[in-house]
């Protein structure tokens, strides 16, 4: 996902410009606006994982209460609804970012946690820890 970049307006012999700035209350709208889609995507695909473990849960709770034995067919269908690639990747980048904010927080105190706690958030985003 692309970060949004801040600016001030500034003028510069007499002509508006931007000058780069954290604080800055202005951004493009192209940054914007390709943040706001693959959010917008995100939720999608993290709404469409719900919908299917609740349909998955309902169709299962009415074969079980019909009486219908569990087959391994059911078993695979069930194992498939809960596969949920974008959530675990939407949880991944939470626990990624928490520890990030970690990091600034430790490096007041000890200049080598911060590298590593940094490196151990690039290893959650990469799915390599849980």
């Amino acid at each position: 996902m692309k970060e949004i970049k801040r600016c001030d307006v500034v003028l510069v012999d007499g002509v508006p410009a931007h000058r780069p700035s954290e604080s800055g209350r202005w951004v493009k709208h192209e940054d914007h606006a390709a943040i706001v889609a693959a959010l917008q995507e995100q939720v999608r695909a993290l709404a469409a994982e719900g919908k299917k473990k609740a349909n998955c849960l309902a169709f299962f709770a009415s074969v079980i209460k019909c009486g219908e034995s569990w087959s391994d067919t059911c078993q695979r269908d069930y194992d498939a609804a809960f596969k949920t690639p974008a959530t675990d990747s939407a949880l991944r980048e939470i626990r990624a970012q928490s520890v990030e904010a970690f990091a600034e927080h430790i490096a007041f105190y000890h200049s080598d946690s911060k590298s590593h706690a940094l490196d151990y958030a690039s290893r959650i985003r990469a799915g390599e820890q849980p």
